[in-house]
């Protein structure tokens, strides 16, 4: 449980590469990515790789920025649909328009497969429109 923000964790396979798309549309606030089941839920959290978080977010409809070590505002139309792309392998987080396959963003310092990851949503306002997973797609490689 977060004790201040309104964030939901996901659960999903350990795969060594996961997609899955969410639907964000009519959203003027939102977080996205994944977190290290470990990272500290407590408190004013710091969205950064080197406190378990791999997200982007958008904030008040302004512009989408990515939460890496320094916050990156990203220049590129806000999606109505992320891709979110994990590979424990290559240790990277990738999000993408999922509507024309646009890249947003690349993590490349990401989790690897001995670090258990959840994916990591939030509404951040808490309006009445939802946050919807689309698909889920999970891919072993040998």
């Amino acid at each position: 449980m977060f004790d201040e923000d309104p964030y939901v964790l996901g659960i999903m396979g350990r795969a060594w590469r996961t997609y899955w798309e969410v639907n964000v549309a009519k959203k003027d606030d939102w977080v996205l990515g994944v977190t290290k089941a470990t990272a500290n839920r407590k408190g004013q959290l710091v969205l950064s790789p080197a406190n378990g978080f791999w997200v982007i977010r958008l904030s008040n409809g302004g512009r989408l920025k990515a939460m890496d070590d320094k916050e990156h505002v990203l220049e590129k139309g806000i999606p109505d649909k992320v891709g979110i792309y994990l590979d424990y392998k290559e240790k990277k987080v990738t999000f993408f328009n999922a509507e024309d396959g646009s890249h947003l963003y690349s993590f490349i310092n990401g989790p690897g497969y001995e670090d258990e990851v959840r994916p990591l949503f939030s509404p951040w306002n808490n309006d009445t429109d939802p946050i919807t997973v689309l698909s889920v797609e999970s891919k072993k490689s040998k």
